[in-house]
């Protein structure tokens, strides 16, 4: 890419002026203007890449890779391999691309170059897919950002001939693999090969002596090695190569104790099995890994929830039952029970038989345990909001103690100024008052449970007596602009 100087005024050459600016700057490395130019282009053989700005200096491609060579041919394989160029044109970065020429026949298309990408970072390919004795060209480039500024006939690369083996000359270059030595834990193999110059050999061991896995490979150089630590009861296999060499030599299995044996072909594990089995496994492992965790987040988001569900306190009771949004359907015989004759002398069995005192505050209206308890009846009954019936005891019964006297028989005497200020002061305004009531005058539910036990224990533990008059008995009242409510089963008497 090249770009003229635009004359200004004032710059002398190899000098320039960019626009908005006053003063002149020196050409950029490898770049020449003009008098009076705004940007200087750069030299014959020299660019810059479509992103870089007219103050960079210019680069050119990279020279050809050097002492490019083919290794490992047979009769479909061969690998190349090559050096950096020794001009990388003034630029950091470099890649590589491969290429086949054949010369006849046009045998490339079957040839598949490993790895296949043309910006390759490595300086090594493995070369599959040739036909035996076939002649094939290769060439090799380096290239950058601006080798695409020249055109393709100009581009240098490094050139290899080569021809592939016959498939009767391609025979493995090692044979004749074969167990030198045995120890008590451990064996030494030894093997041949054709080419006294090569040194560098690849063993591999079935199933793996140090770690749990299929396989593993040692290099040496040199025609024998020691394997230690043979567990006595596996038998491993073993088969060597020259390095970079796809050819294997036959395989010999041995175990400690026995020697050689032989081993089924079907009883070996390729290596393409080896990693079909190995992925299956993470497959497998890594879902179960995702079920636990799926498993464990519904665990902490069920936990959480339950832990920030609100409990309703007793407050939270008064409070819905102020806001008047229950409406109680009582529908049975309860409500009249007893409404003419004579208080029964087992009264306080009856009630401790038909009062469940432990259940819930707030029950479900028009249900069974919505209904009120049977309660005390009588000529003397009198009848309360919604149709409730407080019983008045028969007049025979004791008198009653103060309001004063009974919170201190039954050690509540500290709630006394709650209640009167209440309109609370007797022990029928006790008794009347149910026990939502009581919370809303500042009792706790443990108080409220106290006086309970204590009106309970005073009319079944009362006996009957000929006195009579209005402190033996219970009146239901009404007090202020308190409503008394009806009783429900969980609430006292």
């Amino acid at each position: 890419m090249r770009s003229r100087g635009e004359k200004t005024g004032g710059c002398p050459p190899n000098t320039y002026k960019p626009k908005g600016q006053s003063l002149c700057k020196p050409c950029p490395v490898n770049s020449i203007s003009g008098e009076a130019a705004s940007s200087c282009r750069c030299v014959n053989g020299y660019f810059r890449a479509e992103d870089e700005l007219i103050s960079q200096p210019c680069s050119q491609p990279p020279s050809r890779p050097i002492k490019l060579v083919a290794t490992a041919i047979t009769a479909s394989s061969v690998r190349l391999s090559w050096n950096e160029p020794s001009s990388l044109g003034g630029r950091p970065e470099i890649w590589y691309e491969v290429r086949c020429s054949s010369s006849a026949r046009g045998e490339c298309g079957a040839v598949v170059i490993s790895p296949a990408d043309k910006r390759l970072s490595t300086r090594s390919v493995q070369i599959n897919g040739l036909r035996p004795a076939s002649d094939y060209t290769f060439l090799v480039f380096a290239r950058n950002k601006v080798s695409s500024e020249i055109g393709g006939g100009a581009e240098k690369s490094a050139v290899i001939d080569l021809r592939t083996r016959s498939e009767e000359e391609d025979v493995p270059p090692v044979s004749h693999l074969r167990v030198d030595a045995s120890q008590s834990d451990g064996v030494t193999i030894a093997w041949s090969t054709a080419d006294s110059d090569v040194t560098d050999f690849e063993i591999e061991v079935r199933p793996a002596i140090v770690k749990p896995r299929a396989f593993e490979t040692r290099h040496v150089n040199m025609t024998y090695t020691t394997f230690i630590g043979l567990r006595h009861d596996t038998v491993y296999q073993f088969r060597v190569r020259v390095k970079d060499d796809l050819r294997w030599s036959q395989s010999i299995s041995y175990q400690v104790g026995r020697g050689l044996v032989s081993s089924a072909p079907s009883e070996e594990l390729g290596e393409s099995q080896f990693l079909n089995q190995t992925g299956s496994a993470l497959l497998i492992i890594i879902a179960l890994i995702l079920v636990v965790i799926a498993v464990a987040l519904c665990m902490i988001v069920v936990q959480k929830k339950s832990k920030n569900r609100k409990q309703m306190s007793d407050l939270d009771v008064l409070d819905t039952y102020k806001q008047d949004s229950m409406t109680p359907d009582y529908h049975t015989a309860s409500r009249h029970h007893h409404q003419h004759g004579n208080v029964p002398a087992n009264l306080h069995e009856q009630l401790r038989s038909t009062t469940k005192l432990n259940a819930p505050l707030i029950p479900s209206f028009g249900s069974p345990i919505s209904q009120p308890p049977p309660y005390y009846g009588g000529v003397h009954s009198a009848t309360l909001g919604y149709g409730s019936v407080v019983p008045t005891p028969p007049s025979s019964a004791a008198p009653m103690p103060s309001l004063d006297d009974f919170l201190r028989q039954i050690g509540l005497n500290h709630v006394y100024g709650k209640l009167v200020s209440n309109n609370i002061h007797s022990v029928s305004d006790l008794a009347a008052t149910s026990h939502l009531d009581l919370l809303a005058c500042g009792l706790i539910s443990p108080e409220c449970s106290i006086v309970r036990d204590g009106l309970n224990g005073r009319i079944g533990t009362t006996p009957p007596s000929s006195s009579s008059g209005s402190n033996g008995t219970i009146h239901a009242t009404t007090r202020g602009t308190r409503t008394t409510r009806p009783r429900e089963e969980g609430f006292f008497v």
